[in-house]
């Protein structure tokens, strides 16, 4: 007589991990942990303290989501943000007359530097991880140059509302 194996099925606890969303599910356990230990955040003024300070990083992941699904990857972001805040803060110098002229170097910046990225990649064949790690020291070398190591001036509130609005 030949005995059968019997064949068991995935866990229940797997099949249900099969069906949740993982980044949902991670979302939702740093959520509660925060909320624990921070009372104030289940309310809506500290929801949303948490949105204006999250703002930035929402835009850069959406940046990075169109980069990532070209098959490329860039590094150098968080070195070019460290550059245009430095450098935002130096050459608005607390002047509100300096705000617009400042907002526009910014943007060149981020578009050369964005520009150089995609013709090392594209052009040289340098793969993107590479070229923007190369990119990453370059900026924040720049930015220590340029600051001398230490952060210098500030922004005028000019500055700041137009930030609130975009």
């Amino acid at each position: 007589m030949s005995a059968v194996a019997a064949q068991s099925g995935p866990s229940a606890a797997l099949r249900f991990a099969r069906g949740v969303n993982v980044g949902l599910a991670v979302f939702l356990v740093l959520y509660g942990t925060i909320a624990v230990l921070q009372p104030s955040y289940f309310e809506v003024e500290g929801f949303l303290n948490f949105l204006r300070r999250a703002a930035p990083l929402i835009i850069l992941a959406c940046g990075q989501l169109f980069v990532i699904a070209g098959g490329g990857f860039d590094l150098s972001m968080g070195s070019l943000v460290t550059l245009t805040v430095l450098g935002g803060s130096m050459l608005a110098g607390g002047n509100p007359d300096n705000t617009w002229w400042t907002i526009g170097v910014l943007y060149l910046i981020g578009l050369g530097v964005g520009l150089v990225n995609g013709l090392v990649v594209t052009l040289l064949k340098v793969p993107s991880i590479i070229a923007t790690l190369g990119m990453l020291l370059s900026l924040n070398g720049a930015a220590l140059m340029w600051s001398g190591g230490a952060p210098r001036g500030y922004l005028p509130e000019n500055f700041r509302a137009f930030g609130r609005l975009v």
